[in-house]
């Protein structure tokens, strides 16, 4: 979110204050469910890797790393959903679940 021009954290959970590969696991994560969705998916996932090696380098072993984070956020995000109190989470839950398995079955299948 933007304050007169100024960038401001309201989401502290995904707000990048971990190991620098796990922020962006939590990027890309994103990226990934737009995947689906929205055709510029791969533009700007390359946008993101070609701007951040601008400023750091990966390590190595970044894509091993990256997939393990992706999962772990995949995970994370299972435990919430389905830990959360409210019907409409409920009703998504069925469908995130199934997305879920696909991503595991993916990883493991590799």
């Amino acid at each position: 979110m933007f304050h007169n021009g100024d960038v401001r954290v309201i989401d502290f959970d995904d707000s990048c204050f971990d190991y620098h590969v796990r922020d962006i696991a939590i990027t890309f994560w994103y990226l990934t469910d737009l995947d689906n969705f929205h055709h510029s998916f791969r533009p700007l996932h390359n946008a993101y890797l070609d701007g951040y090696q601008r400023i750091r380098a990966f390590p190595s072993r970044f894509d091993d790393q990256i997939e393990i984070f992706l999962l772990e956020r995949q995970l994370g995000m299972m435990s919430w959903m389905l830990g959360w109190p409210r019907s409409d989470h409920v009703f998504a839950a069925g469908q995130f679940l199934k997305n879920s398995i696909k991503v595991f079955q993916r990883y493991l299948e590799r």
